[in-house]
């Protein structure tokens, strides 16, 4: 049976890789021939690589996607990704859309999504008995025993330290009656197989690069079940799924793809609830820049409320691209667009891109897939919509099985 299933499995492999060679092929560039869509499309499209400047309002916003949503002017690839990479003008990501709080307010007045971007998320909590909530433990938290991971972890506080995602506590802050900080312990969690590498031969090696790729393999996250997430209130919320997207699709669509960088950072907290929040480790280097511990400054992984607050704070930007005769589906911080033509992916490509910049919210380069397909993978499982709509298992999940 096992032998079965597996061929079964490389049969459904050959027939999606031919699938997607006849697609290729029949978009092939030629050597000195453009492509027939690229050869009609209009005069008025802007220069190679130029991206749309930045509108300050909604009513900019939806002037400069009207072409796009038209049909008038279709962009290409390089303006796609200088619209990306615009996003990363700000250079850091700890809450990002603080900074344009008052495009937040021109679009969504009086709401709750325009009071978190100009404030930050204020945390439900229940009434401690005490006059101040408490967290178990000892700390400062002693560093982790491998060598390894007590350096990477030191790396990645300085990285957030640097994307303004954490601060040191005051003097002040910390001599607090009222309400004395709150520490958590802080621990790592790999994410893929590039964490296997030595920061201490990249950083000997002034391989920045490599020092990079490392701290990318790894999150880190603050366990707040003994502290914080006690006294927290739960609220029910509705995220996309996989099953929405599969339910989007249709036969001959063509596929895009955005994710959003460190999703939660992107989202500030109230400057009164980081104090709840903070850590403090054992480290010679990063006692010098904080000796009293350090505070988040966004959402951080761990908290119990972060997946709902980021959602609810991008709902109302991807309700505003639903108005705009969109389909999309959302899963957390991964955005699959569905089309019924190249021409029109790209289109609906940029108007997302200009809405998201619009708002603040900063993309991951690495993860986008801008350019239209009918094979994506997409929470996990793999679409296909050449011939018909079929759902699989991606072949990176094959040897596990």
């Amino acid at each position: 049976m096992r032998a079965t299933a597996q061929t079964q499995h490389l049969c459904r492999a050959r027939s999606l890789v031919q699938e997607r060679q006849r697609h290729r092929a029949q978009y092939k560039r030629q050597p000195h021939a453009p492509l027939e869509e690229e050869a009609s499309l209009p005069a008025a499209m802007p220069p190679v690589g130029a991206s749309p400047p930045a509108a300050a309002t909604l009513a900019q916003l939806n002037a400069a996607v009207l072409p796009y949503l038209k049909g008038d002017v279709t962009p290409s690839l390089e303006q796609l990704y200088a619209v990306a990479q615009s996003t990363h003008c700000g250079g850091s990501v700890g809450g990002c859309i603080s900074k344009v709080a008052d495009r937040w307010q021109d679009a969504f007045p009086g709401t709750r999504a325009a009071s978190v971007a100009a404030v930050g998320v204020k945390l439900k909590l229940l009434k401690p008995k005490g006059h101040a909530m408490v967290a178990e433990g000892v700390y400062p938290q002693p560093p982790p025993k491998c060598q390894k991971h007590a350096l990477i972890l030191r790396h990645m506080i300085l990285y957030m330290f640097q994307q303004k995602v954490i601060a040191p506590i005051t003097p002040t802050e910390a001599a607090s009656t009222l309400q004395p900080p709150m520490y958590h312990r802080i621990w790592l969690r790999p994410k893929k197989a590039d964490g296997d590498g030595n920061p201490a031969v990249a950083i000997r090696e002034q391989n920045w690069e490599r020092l990079r790729q490392i701290l990318a393999a790894w999150r880190a996250i603050i366990s707040l079940n003994k502290g914080v997430n006690n006294y927290g209130i739960a609220q029910k919320f509705k995220a996309g799924t996989s099953r929405h997207a599969i339910r989007l699709i249709r036969t001959g669509d063509m596929l895009a793809y955005v994710d959003v960088k460190d999703a939660f950072w992107n989202v500030p907290l109230h400057a009164i609830y980081s104090i709840l929040c903070a850590f403090w480790i054992q480290d010679p280097v990063l006692h010098l820049l904080a000796p009293n511990g350090w505070k988040p400054l966004t959402l951080l992984f761990g908290l119990w409320c972060a997946p709902r607050e980021f959602v609810m704070q991008l709902k109302p930007c991807l309700g505003l691209t639903l108005q705009w005769g969109m389909r999309l589906s959302e899963l957390m911080d991964d955005i699959l667009m569905a089309a019924r033509s190249v021409h029109q992916s790209l289109q609906h490509s940029m108007c997302m891109l200009l809405c998201l910049r619009h708002f603040g919210w900063v993309l991951k380069m690495v993860k986008l897939a801008l350019i239209p397909s009918q094979i994506r993978v997409y929470g996990g499982w793999l679409l296909s919509t050449a011939l018909r709509v079929r759902v699989d298992v991606p072949p990176s999940k094959w040897a596990s099985q």
